[in-house]
């Protein structure tokens, strides 16, 4: 269900709007000894973004509910992709569906300190799974379907049974 164990992290890649205050962020990061970057200036044939991403251990989105979020929100599709976690941080209430869809989001400011150090600390100690698979296999409570014989009932936990033809 997951794709890897927890593991210490060192190196994160910060997408957010530009121009933004960071606040206590990089703070919290030095404490934890994770060094940290933004985009990278191009690289002839490279996308900088891009290679920061690939050189990173995981990312670091933060949405602040303006036009901007579509930019990071392509960063995130771009670290999904190369199968990087995600820890997404919105400073408004207002974000944008599709992460909250995805995504689990911490919504805490960059200058709250404490609560965001414990969100990174829950997110640092938590196994990670990609959107990718996120929902393909069932969850371990729900029903297990089994079958009885080449024509028979399948018999399901909490006492669903039907017939099948194989």
């Amino acid at each position: 269900m997951f794709t890897e164990p927890p593991r210490p992290f060192h190196r994160c890649y910060i997408s957010a709007p530009f121009g933004i205050d960071l606040g206590s962020l990089p703070i919290l990061l030095g404490q934890r000894q994770i060094s940290w970057n933004w985009a990278a200036p191009d690289i002839p044939g490279e996308l900088g973004y891009a290679s920061a991403i690939q050189r990173s251990e995981f990312v670091i989105a933060v949405l602040d509910g303006s036009r901007s979020d579509h930019r990071v929100l392509y960063e995130v599709g771009v670290a999904e992709g190369m199968g990087k976690p995600i820890f997404m941080v919105s400073i408004r209430k207002r974000t944008n569906t599709f992460a909250i869809s995805k995504f689990a989001v911490a919504t805490v400011g960059l200058h709250e300190a404490g609560a965001l150090g414990f969100q990174l600390d829950l997110f640092l100690s938590a196994p990670h799974e990609s959107i990718f698979i996120k929902g393909t296999q069932p969850p371990p409570s729900a029903p297990v379907a089994t079958i009885a014989a080449r024509e028979g009932s399948i018999a399901m936990r909490g006492g669903v049974s039907g017939k099948i033809r194989v």
